[in-house]
């Protein structure tokens, strides 16, 4: 699945981009960062989601110190919830287990350097794995190619996991990812930084297409 990616310090610009791509993707992925866990700072507010008339669905992605204070309550349109594994215990069982309650699709989020390995506690309490494939926070960061051996690690132990693919994603990169065992794209400034990018997502699912029909 192609997801188009946003990462905007301004909810008027988050809804701009969503109303871009609405005709063409089903799902959209936010990311919510605090400044602290990484070095950018975003729109925290996710409840005006709601608010907005659009088809889409949408996955939320917390580059955050303590994302349990995000799941407090039921945001509607949003159905799929990720947090980084790189937080301590005590937040990740926490996130999870609130997430669950309000029966979000939960997902962990691995930074590049961060060992498959880590999942290991976590991986029947999940529904999907998510691997970061830049230095998180911003967008337009380069692919870092070592992702693609651990989509392979994960995927040849656990072959039903969901496992999607975060930064840096291009024609050529996206081939490598599915190739591996993803099954999502998470593609942000190679989107929207397009001059239509409603035009870059169908170009980037015709990708996916004729991956899986060769």
């Amino acid at each position: 699945m192609i997801v188009p990616a946003i990462l905007e310090t301004d909810f008027e610009e988050i809804r701009t981009k969503i109303l871009q791509v609405e005709n063409v993707a089903t799902l959209v992925h936010i990311d919510v960062a605090d400044g602290k866990f990484v070095d950018s700072t975003t729109c925290m507010d996710i409840s005006g989601l709601d608010d907005i008339e659009t088809s889409c669905a949408f996955e939320i992605h917390f580059m955050v110190n303590d994302p349990c204070k995000f799941v407090e309550k039921r945001v509607r349109k949003v159905i799929k919830v990720c947090t980084q594994i790189e937080l301590n215990s005590h937040h990740i069982d926490m996130f999870i287990q609130k997430a669950k309650k309000l029966a979000y699709k939960v997902g962990l989020s691995l930074k590049e350097e961060t060992l498959v390995t880590e999942l290991k506690p976590y991986l029947d309490q999940i529904d999907y794995v998510q691997f970061v494939s830049v230095i998180p926070g911003k967008q337009g960061r380069p692919f870092d190619e070592h992702v693609v051996n651990k989509i392979k690690e994960l995927h040849k132990t656990h072959p039903h996991m969901y496992i999607q693919v975060d930064g840096g994603l291009d024609e050529k990169n996206l081939l490598k990812i599915l190739k591996a065992g993803a099954k999502g794209a998470v593609i942000g400034s190679h989107i929207f930084a397009s001059a239509d990018p409603a035009e870059a997502v169908q170009k980037y699912k015709k990708v996916e297409e004729n991956f899986y029909a060769n």
